[in-house]
């Protein structure tokens, strides 16, 4: 049975036939994709004829882990040695990150993969889907020739959602794979218009219509089974939710305590991600929020600069990614923040950390864009200024630091880049040093203006 996967690598869980003959026996339970081989050929392929198929186990891996991803399903196809030898290479490509729909056809396909020996330790992400009232559109699979099934209420009421993620959840300990990252998607945000409503007509989801979006729901089902299951959360994935749904989450207190851990405050080695679609580009950008046991903050691709409103273009730069950060970030102290792939100015940056700056001992700026506040009024200079004055650091690396200042027809940006001033990476250690350091370059910056 040949697994028609997507090219983008993630596997969708989904609930119409037509994605799950991927998964699913004709008899309808599930099982999971398998090369087979008939016996009249078994025997021909089976013997050294194939010079191939007489090296070790370990070669056959090797070529698999070398293989185009898109080979490899034909690859399982071409004799038992090559499907048994391919297997964990296949489950890392397509098994890796899981999209759920909180539905009992796609769990059961979840508990299977989370069940397989192999499958099963290759899972990193598992996302929920934020639908919750699907109603299956009426029409027929042509090979089978059979109604599309419909979608049981009583499950959801029976809580059978939170049996079948408690067990999915189970078989993941029982592996030892605890590094899963945990979350919710919204379907509606990402699968329509690269991140812009569908205007007109139903949202579909593989001959369903999904009536309902439920991102406080489809979140308490996966903390409810976390839970029950004593799993670890310290990786947690929000994808491309809308300010309304991360705006409810906030507001609740308690499910916005549970999204970093039970006692409301980060456990050491947490981190958490919030997928996003950027104006422009074709696929997602990431905000990665890191914290290590080493009172070490990494934030990646965050930013903090500009109106946070979504706006047409850049639907999630949104005030409420930004609430969600600075509200994490009162929860914990860190002496060392590392900021990686960003852009920001002095207003925005202050407001994340105002009750950070005084343990804020070593900072770490690496591909940052720094602007003013109010674009064509301010300096450039800010947020240097602002390190400068008011955060006591005792260390600080640079590494690709770009201060913009827009024109006065706000049509253009004039950029200048720090490695105009210092050669590569610079480290500066103590508070003296640090301080001289801030003073030359912005000093030399202000120059070039």
């Amino acid at each position: 049975m040949s697994p028609l996967l997507e090219d983008s690598q993630t596997s969708e869980i989904s609930t119409a036939p037509a994605a799950q003959s991927n998964h699913t026996s004709s008899s309808g339970s599930a099982s999971l994709p398998t090369a087979t081989v008939s016996p009249g050929s078994a025997g021909s392929m089976n013997t050294p004829t194939f010079p191939i198929l007489t090296l070790s186990t370990e070669i056959l891996v090797k070529i698999s882990e070398e293989c185009e991803d898109s080979d490899l399903p034909n690859m399982r196809l071409v004799c038992r040695e090559f499907c048994n030898s391919s297997t964990k290479a296949f489950g890392q490509v397509y098994f890796a990150d899981l999209h759920v729909l909180l539905v009992e056809p796609s769990l059961d396909i979840l508990v299977e993969i989370t069940a397989h020996p192999i499958y099963g330790r290759c899972v990193k992400t598992i996302v929920c889907g934020t639908a919750r009232t699907i109603k299956p559109v009426m029409e027929y699979e042509e090979e089978e020739g059979e109604p599309i099934p419909t979608l049981s209420p009583e499950f959801e009421r029976s809580e059978g959602h939170i049996a079948k993620l408690v067990t999915a959840l189970n078989n993941l300990k029982h592996h030892g794979n605890l590094e899963v990252a945990l979350g919710i998607h919204s379907d509606e945000a990402w699968t329509k218009g690269n991140g812009f409503r569908l205007l007109g007509g139903p949202i579909t989801y593989d001959g369903y219509v999904v009536k309902d979006f439920d991102a406080s729901g489809t979140l308490g089902s996966l903390l409810e089974a976390t839970s029950a299951t004593n799993f670890p959360i310290n990786k947690k994935c929000f994808r491309f939710l809308e300010e309304l749904e991360l705006d409810r989450m906030i507001k609740n207190d308690t499910m916005f305590s549970s999204m970093f851990s039970a006692a409301g405050t980060f456990n050491t080695n947490t981190s958490i991600r919030m997928d996003f679609v950027q104006g422009g580009t074709s696929g997602p950008s990431s905000i990665m929020i890191g914290i290590s046991d080493s009172n070490q903050l990494d934030l990646t691709n965050v930013l903090l600069a500009g109106e946070i409103s979504a706006v047409l273009g850049s639907p999630y730069y949104t005030s409420s990614y930004i609430r969600i950060l600075k509200l994490a970030l009162d929860l914990t102290k860190f002496e060392h923040l590392i900021l990686t792939d960003m852009t920001m100015d002095t207003s925005v940056f202050q407001t994340v950390f105002a009750k950070s700056e005084g343990s804020i001992k070593h900072l770490k700026l690496s591909n940052v864009i720094t602007s003013e506040s109010d674009p064509g009024q301010g300096e450039p200079t800010e947020v240097l200024c602002y390190l400068k004055d008011q955060l006591q650091l005792e260390s600080l690396t640079l590494n690709k630091i770009e201060i913009t200042k827009q024109i006065d027809n706000g049509l253009q940006s004039t950029n200048i880049s720090i490695d105009h001033l210092i050669e590569g990476e610079k480290v500066f250690d103590g508070h003296t040093e640090v301080q001289e350091a801030l003073e030359i370059l912005i000093s030399r910056a202000n120059s070039w203006f």
